[in-house]
């Protein structure tokens, strides 16, 4: 009998290898986690190199450099403003006046993909 046990000994230890061991699995997952924690926290770091070096920017169209993103939120803030506000209330006063006019809209998926883009939220 100890003979035949000895012998499902190898089969048993591969069998016990086959079970997984939770606390292995936890600890390679959180491993992971960190591991990936690390990548965004150096990817923050170098976008904020990044940031530095453009508003250091010196030369005749520094200014270009710099101020992109500001002008292009000012062009999104005003295709906004002329697509909700100056369209509606511009025909809510000729409807008034019964006036019919065909004003031009803009493409909202466009405007909302740039604001998204502007705003971090991509």
């Amino acid at each position: 009998m100890i003979q035949g046990l000895s012998a499902l000994l190898p089969i048993i230890n591969k069998a016990v290898d086959l079970v997984p061991d939770k606390n292995k699995i936890a600890k390679q997952k959180a491993d992971l986690e960190k591991e990936l924690m690390k990548a965004l926290v150096d990817v923050d770091k170098e976008q904020a190199k990044i940031n530095r070096e453009d508003a250091k920017a010196t030369g005749a169209l520094s200014w270009v450099q710099r101020l992109w993103r500001p002008s292009l939120a000012w062009v999104c803030v005003l295709a906004f403003m002329f697509q909700f506000l100056v369209i509606p209330i511009t025909n809510w006063i000729c409807a008034m006046r019964g006036i019919t006019i065909d004003m031009p809209t803009l493409d909202s998926s466009i405007l909302q993909t740039v604001l998204f883009a502007l705003l971090g939220m991509t």
